[in-house]
């Protein structure tokens, strides 16, 4: 994938369209899924040639994000949970991250806090 742009071939033409830059960072917080008692999780985010990678470390153990997006004020994030995939999504909210996440049949809310520093970016 390159960087800033990405490439894509239609009708014989190369057209180059703008990609979000991916911001490596890392959070703490909690994620609570309906009607039960929220638990703790702590966000990993890396970025590698522009692409997303990481970590989602939870009761449930430390899980691979597999893809998504990291922007400047937006998180849009894929996790594979031992072959069952869960997806995050969060904005900035003042100083904490608000936003949810869906596991097959089951939602939830998070709330996330960025922790300094930030996570190197290569």
């Amino acid at each position: 994938m390159l960087n800033p742009l990405s490439l894509a071939i239609v009708a014989g033409i190369v057209v180059a369209s703008p990609v979000a830059a991916c911001v490596a960072r890392r959070f703490v917080g909690e994620a609570q899924p309906e009607g039960q008692p929220a638990f703790p999780v702590v966000v990993t985010v890396n970025c590698k040639e522009g692409a997303v990678s990481g970590q989602v470390e939870s009761q449930f153990g430390t899980n691979p994000i597999i893809g998504g997006q990291s922007e400047e004020a937006r998180l849009a994030i894929e996790i594979d949970q031992d072959g069952f995939k869960i997806s995050l999504s969060a904005e900035r909210s003042g100083s904490a991250w608000r936003g949810r996440f869906a596991a097959g049949p089951r939602n939830g809310t998070l709330e996330l806090f960025p922790i300094r520093p930030p996570v190197t970016q290569t």
